[in-house]
């Protein structure tokens, strides 16, 4: 099956090209996934900022004001969840020598993570309309998604009845893409894509909320 395929791959540490990922480079990458799910939290601030100066209830005074809003807060989300993980890049490969791989499809797959990210954030906001309980479970929910997503065990340890559930994580695409790029796999752009979905899905699902006020 394609579970066991997977699970095949995450076992083996040597690939036909040679390259390796060791324990250092595969928590670097499981780190900086947990840490750019974490950045989503940002724009719940932001959005209870917006509301504490009561200038929220005026930004929401029609639905396509709320469209705006929210795409507006997604796209700023995104730029800053991509900014951080340039930061950390740049740290890990010049600092401690981490090979991630190709530069440009690390940073594409970023992206799409990254939208990702920004996408359920807002769909968070859009469906809990307390700021702090929002907050609050997103915080959680990182936890949960950064778990599954095999930031803080090796994937290659999952059951492979863990290893299912864990596709609900978008966590999961990002790092196994990360790792895919790192020992010089083809551009994984079923991971792209799962996270491109996912990203879509989640902001017109928070417009629509949104919008029906």
């Amino acid at each position: 099956s394609e579970i066991n395929k997977v699970r095949a791959r995450l076992e083996t540490d040597v690939v036909t090209t040679g390259k390796q990922v060791d324990s250092f480079l595969y928590y670097a990458i499981g780190m900086a996934c947990m840490f750019l799910l974490m950045s989503g939290s940002i724009g719940l601030q932001s959005i209870a900022s917006e509301e504490r100066r009561q200038t929220l209830s005026r930004i929401m005074a029609t639905p396509t004001a709320r469209v705006r809003f929210l795409l507006g807060k997604s796209l700023g989300q995104m730029g800053i969840t991509v900014v951080q993980f340039v930061i950390l890049y740049v740290v890990t490969s010049l600092i401690f020598k981490t090979d991630w791989g190709s530069p440009l499809a690390v940073l594409l797959l970023a992206l799409a993570y990254a939208f990702a990210i920004a996408g359920l954030s807002m769909l968070v906001v859009a469906v809990i309309p307390n700021r702090v309980a929002a907050a609050n479970a997103w915080l959680i929910s990182v936890q949960i998604m950064a778990a599954l997503g095999g930031s803080m065990v090796p994937l290659s340890q999952f059951p492979p009845f863990m290893l299912k559930v864990a596709c609900i994580s978008p966590s999961f695409w990002g790092l196994r893409g990360f790792l895919d790029i790192a020992m010089a796999q083809p551009l994984p752009l079923v991971n792209m894509l799962v996270l491109a979905i996912t990203g879509l899905v989640a902001i017109t699902l928070g417009t629509w909320r949104l919008a029906r006020g």
